[in-house]
């Protein structure tokens, strides 16, 4: 041991051995502690650039800066930002002079200029569907499927009372897909201003067109712009391959109230309950 402590007093005498202050041997808790100068609060930026900073916002980057800096059309991009339901749509099948129509993995283009001057399409009605009590106005339009799918437009949300006015002089003045194309929106919208929203319906109407005449031989509506689910019934119903969409079974139950009653009507008429054109109790009720 004493040895020891004298080892240690002659290493101290030593020329060559420095002792440390207790001020210069920091504690090992703060050894890994950042040092406040590499972190400077933004809110001790000189004044020279604050103005630097706000200048960049203010100042225009040139076209080729700001290709460099941002790019517009990164690769995915799409995925990134997925378009909504409507603007997928209006992409999909619209551009800005052609009507794109996808068939078995197939995009065919039509041009529209060559859509509005087509022929007038003939179409051979399958049957002739049964006059009911109801006087549904698909019943009288049955026998060409455009004119029965704008009525199903014009119908959407809209009391017949206030649409079948506006509805049948649209028909009378553009009897065609064609003569509604040649039109344009403006004049639509001019005739449609009483029930609102003239606008978009007369958009609706105009895109529809395009659509039916670039796939007349779809397999459902729903392959049309603006085609929904009343629209599928109304031509299951009246324009169908064969008069049993009716049928029980055949696959369709409408939600709509007048064409639940007219399939529970025709029911009733092929069980041999009814005569034709006759009502029930029923039915004289709800109509009442």
């Amino acid at each position: 041991m004493k040895q020891r402590r004298k080892k240690i007093k002659s290493e101290e005498k030593s020329p060559y051995f420095k002792k440390e202050s207790k001020s210069n041997v920091a504690s090992p808790y703060f050894q890994n502690v950042v040092k406040f100068e590499d972190t400077v609060s933004k809110y001790f930026v000189s004044s020279k650039k604050k103005s630097s900073i706000k200048s960049e916002g203010k100042i225009p980057l040139k076209e080729e800066e700001w290709k460099e800096k941002i790019p517009l059309k990164e690769e995915g991009w799409e995925e990134k930002f997925p378009l909504k339901e409507d603007e997928w749509e209006e992409k999909k099948l619209f551009t800005e002079n052609l009507v794109l129509i996808t068939k078995n993995r197939k995009t065919t283009s039509y041009d529209i200029e060559t859509l509005a001057s087509m022929e007038p399409i003939v179409y051979v009605p399958k049957f002739v569907p049964m006059s009911s009590p109801y006087n549904l106005v698909q019943e009288t339009l049955y026998y060409d499927p455009w004119k029965l799918l704008v009525a199903t437009t014009f119908l959407n949300r809209t009391k017949g009372t206030q649409a079948f006015p506006i509805m049948w002089k649209f028909l009378e003045e553009y009897s065609t897909p064609q003569k509604t194309i040649k039109a344009g929106t403006t004049k639509i919208a001019n005739l449609l201003r009483p029930l609102g929203l003239q606008n978009i319906r007369a958009e609706r109407l105009v895109k529809f067109s395009l659509t039916y005449l670039a796939n007349p031989d779809f397999s459902t509506p729903k392959e049309l712009f603006g085609m929904g689910q009343y629209a599928e019934d109304s031509w299951r119903l009246f324009c169908g391959e064969e008069d049993d969409a009716w049928m029980e079974g055949s696959g369709l139950e409408p939600t709509d109230k007048m064409l639940k009653m007219y399939i529970n009507w025709r029911r009733v008429v092929h069980k041999g309950y009814l005569k034709d054109n006759e009502m029930s109790i029923d039915d004289a009720q709800r109509r009442s």
